[in-house]
């Protein structure tokens, strides 16, 4: 819930891997899922590039065009690699050792911030630069400031739910 109105109903796997706003993406997951904003069009169908700052990351499919419009790409912190072949150039802030991985705070050269999660062998210091492998299925693409459907759904199923027990 965001301020009394329900974003999302599903199962916790579902609402996961498949947020229906940024809130939803947000608030589930530790750490919780990164967003690099950019500007695009995007049409229907197979995964497309989108450029920021001269870099290309793969979107996933799209079911319906957008406009040319602001838009955010989500990735969750486990599906960003470290590869010095990304073209996401990114400087390391801070390691977190948590035993068999590490949380790592990445800025990005188009002023995102994100958070990685590593194998704990792998050796990265504050002031370094990598690059930052965002893969283009497990990523969202979503309007800034906009819920999906299946958002919009759930909350007037939720509000038709509390209406028919509030009565009982």
């Amino acid at each position: 819930m965001n301020h009394g109105v329900v974003e999302q109903l599903g199962t916790p796997q579902d609402i996961y891997d498949r947020p229906a706003s940024l809130f939803v993406a947000d608030f589930i997951g530790s750490p919780p899922m990164s967003f690099l904003p950019f500007r695009g069009t995007r049409g229907a169908g197979r995964p497309q590039p989108c450029g920021s700052a001269s870099v290309d990351i793969a979107l996933p499919e799209v079911r319906e065009g957008i406009a040319d419009t602001e838009l955010v790409l989500g990735v969750r912190p486990e599906h960003i690699e470290l590869s010095d072949d990304a073209p996401l150039r990114a400087e390391v802030v801070d390691a977190e050792y948590l035993g068999t991985t590490q949380i790592v705070t990445l800025n990005t050269a188009t002023g995102a911030s994100m958070k990685a999660r590593i194998a704990a062998d792998i050796r990265v210091r504050p002031g370094e630069q990598h690059g930052a492998q965002v893969p283009a299925r497990p990523v969202v693409a979503v309007r800034q400031g906009v819920r999906s459907r299946a958002a919009h759904g759930a909350a007037r199923r939720w509000r038709a739910w509390l209406s028919l027990s509030s009565t009982a």
